[in-house]
């Protein structure tokens, strides 16, 4: 019969026994797990030594079970330097390595330490020592400092340095060395700076990684070896910058043409190799729908513009500018317009009519001037044309300002007008002009002269620059034009277009005589000297 006792110790036994099992099958389990040592290495002797400079180096012979994720030398005028001083950093992984040791001083022991590192920890190789050389007499390393990099994209920036002593005697050679991995030195990659003497000195530096970090140093080489300045970081840009652009309205609109373009104010990096307008009768125009490229030397910022042919008449077109890279196509914003109707009648002021004014004059005969003009389906004038190669585009804006563009005397320029409230600033701020209600010009002030001008209860100027104007029938006598650009074409000494906007009575106190065709309109101005005159003929574009 089994007492109390002998169940207690059969209880006893079966938990030794339980014990026993799990602490063997832990065991089993461990003996799966392999072991991670540190690497093993050792240090190569030092070499190439100089009074600032030497050569070390060493071998990683085993990374432990686990992959050397860093490894150089490292060291000091103490005994066992560490990672914590001056080191080098020279790759991954096992093999020899090559170390250079900079900013060292002349004749001055050094204690070196290859050292390797893996998830077990940084070991160290064995320790070698070395003195370096003295400098020769009277000799004075060069000092330098490390500017900071600026200028940075995807693959360049700029880096540089300041000579603050050029060293005795003086340096051979400057520049900036760079790499992916700290204390760069010239056996890294570097950029030599030809110059001379103290000062601030600039290097291009080309070929980076996008989103990589480099590390820059400034060198300057003497008999003594090599010095560095101090180490800046940067980090090159992750992402490609797409071009910056903006689409420009739509003008010289007709039935079946109508000028198109856009403005880049940021190439992009790297820069754009394609621009152009795409267009069509639906939304959000794509390269992939009716485009016209643009033809460019080289890629800036600045507007373009290109011609649309081939168009329906009276139909809507939405049109975007686009600018092509390797990352893709960029586009501006989308503006739309609507083409005329063919066959206008080409005397109603709306419509779109072509003004050509054929000049003739006794003292240029045979130079016949032929000036052309183009209305949008507002009938605001949007473009001249002359036959001297001179012309100009205009491009309104909602607040009633507007744009001019062209070449006059072989030269191009543009002017912005800018409106605010009933006063005309020209872009250049060369004119102010204050309009009254009816929108015409009240004052003018250029420089330092100023100008009055003062009409009578039909709006007929009395005064302008000793010169009258009676406002009679004309094309453009509903046109909605700013007034205050009509005049400035006249005050720039265009007659041609104040032939017909506002006819002259008199231009400097002498009379011109006008004549007219059978709708009213200005068809003829006789000169009074030299024989000279306007004709005037309306066509549709």
């Amino acid at each position: 019969m089994k007492t109390t006792n002998d169940y207690s110790r059969l209880l006893c036994m079966a938990i030794v026994t339980f014990c026993l099992v799990f602490t063997c099958s832990c065991g089993d389990d461990k003996k799966d797990d392999p072991v991670v040592k540190a690497p093993t290495l050792t240090t190569a002797e030092a070499s190439a030594i100089t009074a600032a400079t030497a050569t070390s180096g060493g071998n990683v012979t085993s990374d432990g079970g686990s992959e050397v994720t860093a490894r150089g030398v490292c060291w000091g005028v103490a005994a066992s330097p560490t990672t914590d001083g001056s080191k080098t950093t020279d790759g991954k992984g096992t093999g020899s390595l090559t170390s250079s040791l900079t900013g060292l001083t002349a004749n001055t022991k050094y204690y070196v330490r290859a050292y390797a590192v893996n998830s077990a920890g940084t070991a160290y190789g064995n320790e070698v020592s070395f003195t370096t050389t003295a400098q020769e007499p009277g000799t004075i390393a060069p000092e330098l400092t490390t500017a900071e990099v600026s200028v940075v994209t995807a693959t360049t920036a700029t880096a540089g340095g300041n000579i603050t002593n050029a060293g005795t005697p003086s340096y051979t050679e400057r520049g900036v060395c760079y790499a992916v991995t700290a204390n760069p030195t010239t056996a890294n990659t570097k950029v030599a700076v030809a110059g001379t003497g103290t000062g601030d000195f600039t290097a291009n530096l080309t070929g980076l990684t996008a989103g990589a970090k480099y590390y820059v140093r400034a060198y300057a080489v003497y008999s003594g070896g090599t010095v560095y300045g101090n180490e800046v970081s940067f980090t090159a840009q992750n992402q490609i910058a797409a071009p910056v652009l903006t689409t420009s309205t739509v003008i010289d609109i007709s039935a079946t043409i109508a000028t198109a373009g856009g403005r880049i104010t940021n190439v992009g990096i790297p820069a754009f190799t394609g621009l152009g307008i795409c267009y069509a009768t639906t939304a959000n125009p794509t390269t992939a729908n009716s485009k016209v490229t643009y033809t460019f030397d080289e890629p800036g910022v600045g507007p373009f513009t290109v011609n649309l042919t081939g168009l329906t008449a009276n139909t809507k077109y939405y049109v975007r500018a686009y600018a092509v890279t390797s990352a893709g196509v960029t586009y501006g914003n989308e503006v739309s317009f609507t083409t005329s109707s063919a066959g206008e009648d080409p005397t109603n002021p709306g419509s779109e009519l072509l003004l050509e004014a054929v000049y003739s004059h006794s003292e240029e005969i045979g130079e016949n001037l032929v000036i052309k003009y183009e209305y949008d389906n507002q009938g605001r004038i949007v473009k001249v044309t002359r036959s001297d190669r001179n012309y100009e585009t205009i491009t309104y804006d909602a607040s009633g300002g507007l744009t001019t563009q062209g070449l006059y005397n072989n030269e191009p320029y543009t002017t912005t007008y800018t409106k605010d409230g009933n006063t005309i600033v020209d872009g250049d701020g060369f004119s102010t002009h204050t309009l009254n209600d009816q929108g015409l010009p009240t004052e003018s002030q250029y420089d330092n002269t100023k100008y009055t001008y003062t009409y009578d209860s039909k709006g007929n100027s009395l005064y302008f620059y000793g010169s009258s104007y009676d406002n009679k029938k004309g094309p453009l006598s509903s046109c909605t034009s700013p007034k205050w650009y009509l005049f400035l074409f006249i005050f720039y000494e265009r007659p041609f277009l104040a032939g017909y906007v506002n006819n002259p009575l008199s231009i400097g106190d002498v009379p011109y005589a006008y004549e007219y065709n059978a709708a009213g309109y200005p068809a003829r101005v006789n000169k009074p000297y030299g024989g000279g005159y306007y004709t005037f003929t309306y066509k549709e574009k």
